[in-house]
């Protein structure tokens, strides 16, 4: 009976590709096949990364559009670092090589030794590169994004960013709303509630800290589940509105009753998580301009995403944001073990819906 081995393209040549099976200890050598390049015209709205995150080959066909936000001017803190938080994160993936089958149909994957299972799959990445910013305004780059988000088509596809500021979650939300044209549930993971009041801007300045309360103003967002919000609070910086839902960690009976309350009021809603760094413990990831203490477990928080998206279909879209640049590659593991999973859930989400 002859044994058949999975193949995973492991280098591209000129003309040839060098496969190998899941130990590495036989390899093949194929011809390049004209179809290998089939891509979707690229538009100059991005500038190209050197490597793709996890070294994916893949460039422009795929089930997972990816791209970074290189903006801080959302940011109240100056000079703020999370400008390149997405070279930073991709530079350090590229520890943990993604191949591609013969077929492109499947990938070898990413193996979580502690949790003994694969991530990735079936987790087809199209890494674009990060947008490029014509200026730092807000009002621009949302017009940017817009027409980045009209190009990927989200309709059809899926898609995560990686920031830059938590402003970005706003132009985000707004332009895919617009796009779809349906109601949206965000879930969010974040150590602060982003709702604050500054008396001296009027409120008039959408930033990283209150961009939350502008969203809960909109007729098209259904509702907001803020996660892992703690601290203490003066005037201004707590708020309560009858969409904004706030839960630990251990409230799982809790996000059950909220979905199910959403999800029942008749009309098809989309949901879209957006997860701060800063929900994390310090000492986990320490890489971020406002540090919280008293965190979540690492296993606290991934067990909470597999939980959003077993309860929470149509899952369109991830960001994850306000992570800083200059750190070693080793201190973005706690991050990307969050990306991973992430990607993962998003590529599952609604496939048995």
């Amino acid at each position: 009976m002859e044994i058949t081995h999975k193949k995973y393209k492991v280098r591209y040549g000129n003309s040839k590709i060098l496969l190998t099976n899941e130990n590495n200890s036989l390899f093949w050598e194929s011809e390049i096949c004209h179809t290998e390049n089939t891509d979707k015209e690229e538009r100059n709205f991005f500038t190209a990364a050197d490597k793709a995150f996890f070294s994916y080959p893949l460039k422009k066909l795929g089930n997972v559009h990816l791209f970074g936000i290189p903006f801080n001017k959302g940011s109240n803190k100056s000079n703020s670092k999370v400008k390149n938080f997405a070279a930073a994160l991709r530079e350090s993936s590229l520890r943990l090589p993604i191949y591609l089958d013969e077929y492109n149909e499947q990938t070898s994957g990413i193996y979580d030794y502690l949790r003994d299972k694969y991530l990735m799959k079936n987790c087809l990445l199209v890494d674009h590169g990060d947008l490029s910013i014509v200026n730092d305004s807000l009002e621009e780059t949302n017009h940017q994004i817009f027409q980045v988000l009209n190009y990927i088509e989200p309709q059809k596809t899926k898609f995560c960013v990686v920031g830059g500021d938590h402003s970005i979650t706003y132009t985000l939300v707004k332009n895919l709303t617009k796009i779809l044209l349906k109601r949206m549930l965000i879930i969010q993971f974040d150590a602060h509630h982003d709702c604050g009041s500054d008396i001296l801007k009027m409120d008039k300045e959408i930033c990283h800290s209150n961009f939350v309360r502008f969203l809960l103003q909109e007729e098209m967002i259904a509702g907001i589940i803020q996660i892992g919000v703690r601290g203490l609070r003066s005037l201004g910086q707590y708020y309560n509105h009858p969409k904004l839902f706030q839960l630990n960690f251990t409230d799982i009976d809790k996000l059950h009753s909220i979905v199910s309350e959403l999800l029942n009021t008749g009309d098809e809603i989309i949901g879209y998580v957006s997860f701060d760094v800063d929900v994390l413990e310090p000492r986990d990831f320490p890489l971020v301009d406002f540090p919280k203490i008293e965190g979540p477990k690492l296993q606290e928080v991934i067990n909470m995403i597999q939980e959003i998206f077993k309860i929470v279909p149509s899952i369109k879209a991830v960001d994850i944001v306000e992570g800083q640049s200059g750190g070693e590659p080793e201190q973005y593991d706690s991050v990307l073990h969050i990306l991973l999973y992430l990607l993962d859930e998003l590529t599952k989400n609604g496939d048995e819906k």
